[in-house]
């Protein structure tokens, strides 16, 4: 159900990704050489463009008759790309999709460049759309992830952390994106405030629905699918839904486990945690609230007019927490 899901949405708006993907290799290029190979590494890294691609969908669901959408669509899928490169120096990652990452194979420097050379080149294209209200947006959006990525910083190991600051880690960090993605094809759209506010509030509740099933995938998903070992966040450090719920819900042993692995960098005892977690309804309650905030995606678009856009919209709210990677 999962790939055929995707495989749906995919061909419902071919002709556009095909004029993203055309927009992608035209804006990755460089006279330097060595972005243009760490450029094209990453394009050949996979990932599903789930991001530009609601973009898409939003834009002609509302209407949309012009061409800059995919130009739209583009510049989202650049600022993604910048964040998962400075990501993976953060997190000192060494695999993304089953693939070494960039500043595995380069070095840190030369990832971080790349990055910000591709948050250069999407502003590029935004004042090519000539769209005051859409690069304001834009650029909130970008400020508002990097804020949300020294706030993740910042808690790393926090045993403290609470089920509200956790989401409002991931409204910045992750849903963001997903938030300007819809908000800013509504906008080029042209549609009316009331519509562009629930397509915004739509995308973020996407974002947290997405990110709450990595959560559940970080200690349930097939690592051949995935491409990361289970436990992962453990392991960086990050506390995520999980693990805050057996913080609250679980026994004495366990939160004292939890806070001597967190407190102490210590993965000896990282195995057990993750076996208290798939034991306990941790991942039951996280996949519930993922679920919660599907519903709630759900409710944003109910007044939008029926096409198959925005059955293709309904189809990304099943496709975010049903999915297996």
């Amino acid at each position: 159900m999962n790939n055929l899901l995707f495989s749906e949405i995919s061909q419902l708006i071919k002709s556009d990704i095909n004029c993203l993907n055309s927009y992608m290799l035209n804006g990755f290029n460089s006279n330097i050489e060595l972005i243009n190979k760490i450029s094209k590494y990453i394009v050949s890294s996979g990932g599903k463009r789930l991001r530009p691609i609601l973009s898409i969908l939003v834009a002609k669901s509302c209407g949309y008759q012009g061409k800059d959408h995919t130009m739209l669509a583009a510049i989202i899928e650049m600022l993604h790309t910048a964040t998962l490169l400075h990501d993976d120096v953060v997190d000192n990652s060494q695999m993304r999709r089953g693939k070494k990452t960039a500043n595995t194979v380069w070095k840190n420097p030369e990832t971080i460049l790349v990055g910000d050379f591709l948050y250069s080149r999407a502003f590029q294209l935004m004042v090519k759309l000539n769209n005051q209200g859409i690069l304001s947006v834009l650029a909130n959006a970008t400020n508002k992830i990097s804020e949300g990525e020294v706030l993740q910083l910042i808690n790393i190991g926090n045993t403290d952390i609470t089920e509200d600051l956790y989401i409002e880690i991931l409204k910045q960090k992750t849903a963001m994106l997903f938030q300007a993605a819809s908000q800013t094809a509504a906008m080029l759209a042209n549609v009316p405030s009331d519509i562009e506010s629930s397509l915004k509030d739509y995308g973020c509740a996407i974002g947290i629905a997405f990110q709450l099933i990595d959560d559940v995938l970080d200690y349930s998903g097939d690592v051949s699918i995935t491409g990361k070992k289970i436990g992962d966040d453990i392991f960086d450090g990050k506390i995520t839904m999980p693990v805050i719920y057996l913080l609250k819900n679980g026994s004495l042993k366990q939160k004292k486990l939890i806070e001597h692995i967190f407190n102490n960098h210590n993965d000896k005892n990282i195995e057990q945690l993750i076996a208290d977690v798939v034991q306990s309804d941790a991942l039951k309650y996280s996949k519930i609230k993922a679920l919660e905030y599907a519903e709630q995606a759900e409710k944003c678009i109910a007044h939008i007019p029926s096409s198959k856009y925005k059955d293709g919209l309904q189809k990304v709210i099943k496709f975010s927490v049903n999915r297996l990677s």
